[in-house]
C-alpha cells in the first residue's frame, strides 16, 4: 500500500472490505474513495513532510 494512504495502518482495509462487501457501487466509491485519496490536510498530519507548506 502506498505509505500516506488512510489504509496503511491497523488492517483497516479489510475492516472496510468486511462492511461494504455486498453494497451497491455508488456506496462503495463514496466510502473508499476518502480512503484512496485523503485530503492534504489529513495526510500533513500523518506525517507527510512535503506537503506542510500547503
Amino acid at each position: 500500500l502506498p505509505k500516506y494512504t488512510l489504509f496503511s495502518k491497523d488492517n483497516l482495509f479489510k475492516k472496510i472490505y468486511k462492511r461494504i462487501r455486498g453494497r451497491n457501487k455508488t456506496k462503495v466509491v463514496y466510502n473508499i474513495i476518502p480512503l484512496i485519496i485523503p485530503l492534504a490536510e489529513i495526510l500533513v498530519d500523518r506525517g507527510a513532510k512535503h506537503l506542510e507548506i500547503l
